[in-house]
C-alpha cells in the first residue's frame, strides 16, 4: 500500500504517525504536482492524504483511512478496548475535524498575517473545549494512547505552529493544563512525536502566508520540541 500525504497537512500526519506506531508497511509519497489533472483524476475528492491499495482502490479522507488500518492491523490499537474508550477517543477526534479544523480553513483562507489575530478569539474557545474534556475524562496518564490523542495533538501542532509563524503568539502556553496533556502524548509515543516534528519543519518551509515569519519563537513549545528531537 502507498500514502499519498504532504508533510505539513495534519490529516496527512495523523496518519503517518499511526503508520509509524504500528510499523506498517506503507510508503509515503509527496505527490510534486498537487494541481496536475493527473492528480484530480487519481484522486476524485481532489484532496489528500489517499490511501493506494495493493489492488490499486483507493480511500479518502484521514478518519476513513485510519479506521481502516485499525481493522486491517489491529496490533498496537488506538482504538481503546471498551466502548465507552471508543467513545471518548471519537470525541476528540470529532472536536480536531469539525470544531478546530474549519476555524483552521478560516485562518489558511486570509492573504496576510495580520489577519491571523482576528482569528485567535475563536481559536482559543475552540481550546478551551478540548482542555475542558481532556479535565473530565479519564486521567490520560492512567490509560493507554488513543487515535483521539493522536488527531487532537497533531492538529493543535499544526494550530500552533500557524500562529508562531503568522501571529507571533503562542496559544498553548495560555492553556498550562493542555500544555502539560500535549507534552506528555508526545513524549510518550515516538512515532506522533517523529511525525509532528516532521510535520512543523515542513510548515515553517511551506509557510502559507507570505508575511510569516521564518522560525519558530525563541524558548516556545515548538523550537523545543524540534530541538529535543535532534538531540534523541
Amino acid at each position: 500500500m502507498k500514502l499519498y500525504s504532504l508533510d505539513y497537512s495534519p490529516y496527512s500526519t495523523r496518519i503517518r504517525a499511526q503508520i509509524r506506531h504500528k510499523s506498517l508497511p506503507i510508503s509515503c509519497v509527496n505527490p510534486s504536482e498537487l494541481k496536475s489533472a493527473r492528480l484530480n483524476n487519481l484522486f476524485p475528492f481532489g484532496q489528500l492524504p489517499v490511501l493506494s491499495l495493493d489492488d490499486g482502490e483507493l480511500l479518502a479522507e484521514s478518519t476513513v483511512i485510519m479506521n481502516y488500518l485499525e481493522e486491517i492491523y489491529p496490533q498496537h490499537s488506538l482504538r481503546g478496548e471498551s466502548a465507552l474508550a471508543k467513545a471518548r477517543a471519537n470525541m476528540m477526534v470529532r472536536w480536531s475535524d469539525t470544531h478546530l479544523g474549519p476555524l483552521l480553513g478560516d485562518v489558511l483562507s486570509t492573504d496576510s498575517a495580520a489577519l491571523i489575530g482576528s482569528a485567535e478569539l475563536r481559536v482559543m474557545a475552540e481550546l478551551r473545549k478540548i482542555d475542558a474534556l481532556i479535565a473530565e475524562q479519564l486521567d490520560y496518564r492512567e490509560r493507554d494512547i488513543h487515535i483521539g490523542d493522536f488527531c487532537a495533538v497533531v492538529s493543535i501542532s499544526f494550530t500552533q505552529a500557524l500562529f508562531e509563524l503568522c501571529a507571533s503568539t503562542s496559544l498553548l502556553d495560555k492553556f498550562p493544563q493542555l500544555m502539560v496533556w500535549w507534552q506528555f502524548s508526545l513524549q510518550r509515543n515516538p512515532a506522533l512525536n517523529e511525525s509532528v516534528v516532521e510535520m512543523v519543519q515542513a510548515i515553517k518551509v511551506w509557510r502559507p502566508i507570505a508575511d510569516c515569519r521564518d522560525s519558530y519563537l525563541d524558548g516556545g513549545p515548538l523550537i523545543n520540541l524540534v530541538i529535543n528531537q535532534e538531540a534523541s
